[in-house]
């Protein structure tokens, strides 16, 4: 047995709860930010923005369609977000809309709030079908408890 004295981790930073919000467009230059210093391969914000105005869904989806929903500080950073990116789907002959999330991120210091990000995700009216198909590593550990009940596995 070691008589060396141990010593404990230091504790995560303690962060004030985060504001959980819907995105607009106007939030995809912060989105851009956060995700670009987790994530590769990002879509730039005006790219982003392309994929809901020239998606043949958006004039009968704007509106009421979310772009996606960002975590934000108490000083109107954002620290978490993930897009809602619609795709057109006909199961036996009748069209269905899904879901296709894209690009899942939040800080370091916000990360224990990231899973609202996914239950507004997941929990969102207007969608027939929700699809994620790209997890990172660091998101894999959380993913089977985010599951809907009447997912199929």
């Amino acid at each position: 047995m070691s008589t060396e004295p141990t010593t404990a981790a230091a504790p995560a930073p303690v962060v004030e709860p985060p504001e959980l919000r819907e995105a607009t467009f106007d939030d995809f230059p912060a989105m851009y930010r956060l995700e670009s210093a987790y994530l590769k391969n990002i879509f730039t914000p005006e790219d982003r923005r392309a994929l809901f105005e020239e998606h043949p869904l958006w004039p009968r989806l704007a509106g009421h369609w979310p772009v996606g929903w960002v975590l934000e500080d108490a000083d109107g950073a954002v620290v978490g977000s993930v897009t809602n990116v619609p795709s057109p789907y006909v199961h036996r002959g009748e069209e269905k809309i899904g879901a296709t999330g894209l690009a899942w991120a939040a800080t370091a210091e916000h990360r224990s709030y990231a899973a609202l990000l996914m239950d507004e995700y997941f929990n969102q009216d207007g969608a027939d079908v929700v699809l994620s198909s790209n997890v990172g590593a660091g998101a894999t550990p959380i993913w089977p408890g985010l599951r809907h009940p009447g997912a199929a596995r």
